[in-house]
């Protein structure tokens, strides 16, 4: 019985020791957006993309074929979200 009390003694010092060894956390406790998250005013500029691409894409198949020239446009449209969006979903930025 007398080692039974002495070990679980002693495990809860363990435990006791190694919760209090906790380092401090680096970011305050105030709310911090995660990364990944975009900002209202990214979220309108992409959608405000993504129409725009669906508005000339629907323009320019309209007549039925889609010229060399149109294609190109639309392509580079696409590459230019894309890249927008990328770049909102990875910035760096530390908002608070």
């Amino acid at each position: 019985m007398k080692k039974l009390v002495l070990l679980g003694t002693i495990f809860t010092l363990f435990t006791i020791a190694a919760s209090a060894q906790k380092g401090k956390d680096i970011r305050p406790e105030k709310h911090r957006f995660e990364t990944g998250q975009v900002t209202p005013g990214e979220r309108t500029r992409i959608h405000k993309n993504r129409m725009q691409y669906k508005r000339t894409e629907h323009r320019f198949k309209r007549d039925g074929k889609l010229s060399y020239s149109e294609r190109r446009k639309l392509h580079k449209m696409k590459r230019h979200n894309r890249h927008m969006n990328y770049r909102f979903h990875h910035n760096n930025r530390k908002r608070s």
